[in-house]
């Protein structure tokens, strides 16, 4: 290994248009709102079991179909997905299953989803580098999938050096060169008295320190449950979106989303999240809710507005 593996990959000055700040600013690029940024690096955590791998496989035929995914309307685009964490002959199955599921036909997204199968990659490569790049513009991709991270490095995760050489030198020059955003699947942390709060990555605090969002899903009684831990676009995080995996026989895998919209569900999100006190309209309720994942309708707003006092009985709001 060279002493400075990533020298390929090292950027150049580029100044800000201050003329234009206010046409540049005006609209943030959305794969899929509010979940995944076009323009940021996105880190999918998950505990073992929890189908990260699975969850991340589906989102890139969503994208490359253009077809909703947990309920929300994507940006359709090319995807690459480096398979570097499972086996061949898996991920084949998975993406059978999954295309099943949606009704598509595998061979459809051929000009848009690029799946590389293992085949040992790293990232301080300059060969690999060069070939993932040109792997992601040959299908125009909105979307780079690492699936895993410690699968595409040969560095310590526990040292914060180097894996700010992995994640800020290695992978994030790929978006700039290929304009893509990107999903990194990495596993959680064991649990710990150092890993609270946000933290809840494996590794070094630099892997989720380098990311501009970061997504945690956890395997819970009712199921796998999906939620923003970190975002620097959104002012608030997600609630969190339990998860539903339907699996037919071998043959169709799809995932659903089953974000609660009871009347006590939305009455304490509500309160919880002070949506009170901003003085907001019914439907600036219903938008917001909506922001956070809880697609809930007008009238369970109403309904919780009244348990909170704030429509009377008699009034529909």
């Amino acid at each position: 290994m060279s002493s400075n593996p990533f020298k390929y990959s090292a950027g150049a000055v580029k100044r800000i248009d201050l003329s234009r700040l206010d046409e540049d600013t005006a609209k943030y690029n959305w794969i899929t709102k509010p979940w995944l940024g076009r323009d940021a690096m996105t880190l999918l955590i998950g505990e073992g079991g929890s189908c990260k791998s699975l969850l991340a496989l589906d989102l890139a035929i969503a994208i490359a179909a253009g077809r909703r995914w947990l309920g929300h309307e994507v940006e359709k685009g090319g995807v690459l997905y480096l398979d570097e964490d499972g086996q061949e002959g898996e991920t084949k199955r998975r993406l059978k299953a999954l295309c099943a599921a949606r009704g598509l036909d595998p061979a459809s997204l051929q000009g848009s989803l690029y799946v590389n199968a293992p085949s040992g990659l790293q990232i301080e490569s300059g060969d690999t580098f060069a070939d993932v790049k040109d792997a992601a513009l040959s299908v125009n991709a909105t979307l780079i999938v690492v699936d895993a991270l410690v699968a595409m490095h040969s560095r310590d995760e526990n040292s914060s050096n180097q894996m700010k050489a992995v994640m800020r030198s290695g992978l994030r020059p790929l978006m700039r060169h290929t304009g893509a955003g990107m999903l990194i699947v990495h596993h959680a942390g064991k649990p710990s008295d150092d890993n609270r709060g946000t933290n809840r990555a494996r590794g070094s605090t630099e892997i989720i320190n380098s990311t501009d969002a970061a997504l945690f899903l956890s395997q819970r009684k009712t199921g796998p449950r999906l939620e923003m831990i970190r975002s620097r676009v959104l002012a608030r995080t997600l609630w969190p979106a339990t998860l539903k995996i339907e699996v037919a026989g071998t043959e169709k895998i799809s995932i659903l989303a089953k974000v609660s919209t009871t009347v006590d569900t939305v009455t304490n999100l509500i309160e919880s999240k002070g949506l009170l006190s901003a003085n907001l309209t019914q439907r600036q309720i219903l938008d917001s809710l909506h922001e956070w994942g809880c697609q809930c309708s007008l009238g369970t707003v109403n309904k919780a507005m009244k348990v909170l006092g704030k429509i009377p009985d008699d009034q529909d709001g």
